[in-house]
């Protein structure tokens, strides 16, 4: 049999693209632009997937289309992807809540956990894998065109009517996550605080230091929001005074609220979080101009993925407030 070696060089290029050059084009540009944070040892492992999927395609190319030996290769090909793409949306990290992405501005950060869709993905890869396994057994020993392969029953037309339906269903699932997300909207309405010196405006260590969000919380998408923890937390960005307020340090939080579930086009409304000052930290306030940030932090699980989101809310102090 003579070689394919035009066919072995342009899938080699073509797969080289598909496993490589564009998923670390995007990943990378993602993580330039510090819309995504990208690990070292995340893009190494595509590197090393993709040469994987280039062998296995320039393999591929070395048998015609429809042969048995190419049909087993092509076997491999459609499992070695759906690992490809469990490896990718986080499925090798059963001991990780959130998956390989997340989001991070000065405002915002989101981690994303996509371990469902990550199987998914391996399970539609499986069921389409089964079509071309079942056409390696239906041409073995025969070609296309002989009576014999038209005698033989054909298992391979069903799976890869299962296959194509699957991954339609998977497309437009995720289509639609997508869309159900974004239409997630906190609003924060108003925040304040309030001081309360206990009757010795003199002593710090017996006062009391709040911080108050008045929010609405409303999800316009066809998934509900459910197990939502959400809490607020006060950390010093910088101050006048790095010994009493260092940089990075939390200074108050609130309590852990808790929804069982937000259904589909509902929301919640005025709702109010109170971050409660550590009373060690009152006294340097009082003394020290800061930049303080009050984040606001949610968890939850919507659509099969879990979604962790920090929103950064910052508060120039005056020390005179109080």
């Amino acid at each position: 049999m003579e070689m394919q070696v035009g066919k072995m060089i342009l899938n080699a290029i073509i797969y080289a693209i598909l496993y490589i050059a564009i998923p670390l084009g995007i990943l990378l540009g993602l993580d330039f632009y510090g819309i995504f944070t990208v690990n070292q040892s995340f893009i190494t492992g595509i590197i090393v997937f993709g040469i994987v999927g280039v062998f296995l395609a320039v393999l591929k190319a070395a048998y015609p289309k429809e042969s048995a030996k190419n049909r087993v290769i092509m076997f491999i090909i459609t499992v070695f992807s759906g690992i490809y793409l469990f490896y990718i949306f986080g499925g090798f990290n059963p001991n990780k809540d959130l998956g390989n992405f997340s989001i991070a501005t000065q405002q915002l950060s989101v981690s994303l956990g996509l371990q469902f869709i990550a199987w998914l993905l391996l399970l539609s890869a499986g069921v389409r894998s089964l079509q071309y396994l079942f056409e390696a057994f239906e041409l073995r020993g025969v070609t296309k065109d002989s009576a014999e392969y038209k005698r033989r029953a054909r298992p391979s037309l069903l799976f890869k009517v299962v296959g194509v339906i699957l991954s339609l269903i998977l497309v437009g699932w995720i289509l639609s996550l997508i869309g159900s997300g974004v239409m997630i909207r906190p609003n924060l309405v108003s925040y304040d605080y309030d001081y309360d010196f206990s009757g010795t405006p003199l002593d710090y260590s017996d006062d009391e230091l709040n911080f108050t969000l008045t929010y609405d919380l409303s999800n316009g998408g066809i998934y509900p929001l459910t197990n939502l923890n959400l809490k607020s937390e006060i950390w010093v960005i910088s101050s006048d005074n790095g010994s009493a307020l260092p940089p990075e340090t939390k200074i108050g939080e609130s309590a852990i609220t808790q929804y069982a579930s937000i259904g589909a086009f509902d929301g919640v409304f005025n709702q109010n979080l109170t971050a409660v000052m550590d009373t060690s930290y009152i006294d340097d306030l009082a003394t020290t101009n800061a930049n303080l940030s009050y984040n606001l932090i949610f968890d939850t699980d919507f659509g099969g993925i879990s979604i962790n989101v920090t929103l950064r809310i910052p508060i120039p102090w005056d020390s005179t407030a109080i």
